[in-house]
Parts: structure tokens; sequence; C-alpha cells
């Protein structure tokens, strides 16, 4: 019996662990933070904080783990969406590696935000590009439009406060997902 090669899964298992470890960093550093609410206080006076020193670590590590865990969505044999999303989240994670070492006051910073949020929103949708295409993954594919859709509600519908903390914790399980596809691709694509 010969076994299809998975290729790909040491990629995929480094885009669970950036979000991953940007989330148990984050969680560390809310909690040593005193009087910080959630939904109340925005996630920049935590950075700016002496409870930040996790939270930036979690960004630089996680943008770093990121970075290297999209390597293998951009060489995935020609498949353009999979390759456009491989490469706006590798692009997402350096821009995450910017926000993390300027500070929230420094222009920079803004503008690397601003830029991570845009490539990280046009990587969700190559990536619905990609599960919908010849009914690749219709189960995450439904998964980015709903999480998509929540963005866009809880933007018109929350503060920057909570709407910041909803974006982030659905990123987080965005990448998840994604780091679990790129994982049971081979036996998906094997049962075709």
């Amino acid at each position: 019996m010969i076994s299809e090669k998975k290729s790909g899964g040491a990629f995929a298992v480094l885009s669970i662990m950036a979000a991953s470890l940007f989330f148990i960093l984050m969680i560390i550093s809310i909690a040593d933070m005193p009087g910080w609410a959630f939904g109340e206080d925005l996630i920049e006076e935590i950075s700016s904080s002496d409870s930040g020193v996790y939270m930036r670590s979690g960004m630089a590590l996680g943008g770093m783990l990121l970075a290297f865990g999209s390597i293998g969505m951009v060489f995935n044999g020609g498949r353009p969406g999979k390759t456009a999303e491989g490469v706006l989240l590798m692009i997402s994670g350096i821009l995450l590696v910017w926000v993390a070492f300027f500070e929230h006051t420094d222009p920079i910073h803004e503008v690397a935000l601003m830029l991570f949020i845009i490539t990280f929103i046009l990587a969700a949708i190559a990536s619905i590009y990609d599960d919908f295409k010849d009914n690749r993954s219709m189960i995450f594919g439904s998964l980015t439009v709903l999480l998509l859709v929540v963005w866009i509600g809880s933007y018109a519908a929350y503060e920057p406060a909570m709407y910041q903390m909803v974006w982030i914790i659905e990123a987080v399980i965005w990448v998840i997902a994604r780091g679990i596809n790129g994982l049971c691709e081979p036996t998906i694509n094997k049962r075709k």
C-alpha cells in the first residue's frame, strides 16, 4: 500500500502554534494588567503598560510563526487561491511583528496595524475562493464566511474596545481552523 505524501503539515502546525501562542500571551498580559476591563478598555492600553511585554511578545512571536507557517500555502502546486492566501498571511505575519515593535502612538504602528487588518481580511477572502472552488472544503469555507459576517457585524454593532476583542478572538479561531485545514487537506483530497 502506497500512502499519499503529506506536504505542508509542519507549516500548518506553525500556524496553529502562532495563533495559540499569541492568544496565550494575550491572556497572560490581560491577567497581569490591573484595572483592564474586557470590552471597555482598548487593547492598546495593555501594550503600552508594563504588562504589554507579554502582548508585544505574543504579537512578535505569533507574527513570525504565522509568516513561516504560510510558506506551505505558497508552494502548494499551483492553486491560485491558496497561493494568494499564503502570500497575504505571510505579509500579515510580518506586519504583526512591526505592530509589536513600534509603540501605539507611532504612526508606523498605526499604518502597520491597518495594513495587517487589510491583508488578513484579503487572505480570508482568498481562502474562501480556494475552499469553494471545485467544492474543495465547504466546511472551512463556510466557517470563514461566517467569521467575515461576524467581523463586519461586530464592527457595526459594538464600540471599538469590544470590536477589537471580537476581531482578535475570531482571527485566532480562523488561523487555527486554517492550520487544521492544512493538516487535513491531504486526507480530504485523497477522497476525491
